[in-house]
């Protein structure tokens, strides 16, 4: 049974997980870069969005194979997040809301690496009202689903499934403090891209 075998972090959650923020900010600095090489005027009167950078040759190109590829590696997380939560709670009695919480998180979880993967897809340039759509609507999915995996981890911890020092335990505190950086970043880009329209 797939629940049983991935209880403990697999290999692939292990590089998945991390790899969603290197090559997301690699790829975000690196387009930054090119922007800058190939289109300097757009840096004189200031620093412009990452959907702008994004927006023109050769950096749209290096933006859009690379970001889609962090939106796999987060349907990746997401798939070995869900299967190792739900491995916890297997077998297990009143867990009907931690199975929810659980649920909930990866719907959610899904739901932003599409939304990720559309904005990566089309670019400002191309349908600027779609792509802020899909920015705000990634950061917001992905904040729904920490939120949800959180509360499944409140859950757990209520039940006394998971204790307050465990390893366990400090995964879903790092989860929330996650949260609350992913929090602060979605606040500055939107707050950022709405003031770009």
């Amino acid at each position: 049974m797939l629940h049983k075998r991935i209880y403990s972090p697999p290999r692939q959650l292990a590089l998945a997980a991390p790899g969603v923020f290197l090559l997301g900010v690699s790829v975000t600095l690196m387009s930054r870069y090119l922007f800058y090489i190939y289109h300097p005027e757009f840096f004189e009167r200031g620093v412009p969005s990452i959907s702008r950078t994004a927006a023109f040759p050769p950096s749209s190109y290096l933006f859009t194979i690379g970001i889609t590829l962090t939106a796999v590696l987060i349907f990746i997380s997401w798939y070995f997040v869900f299967h190792m939560n739900a491995a916890r709670i297997q077998g297990r009695s009143h867990t009907k809301r931690a199975v929810l919480y659980n649920s909930l998180a990866y719907a959610f979880g899904l739901i932003s690496g599409s939304f990720l993967a559309l904005l990566a897809l089309i670019t400002s340039e191309m349908d600027g009202p779609s792509h802020e759509w899909f920015s705000v609507a990634f950061f917001a999915t992905q904040v729904a689903a920490f939120t949800f995996d959180g509360l499944m981890w409140r859950e757990l911890r209520r039940l006394g499934i998971v204790s307050r020092g465990s390893r366990t335990y400090l995964h879903g505190r790092n989860k929330a403090l996650l949260l609350l950086l992913i929090l602060a970043v979605a606040r500055r880009c939107c707050c950022f891209t709405l003031a770009i329209y």
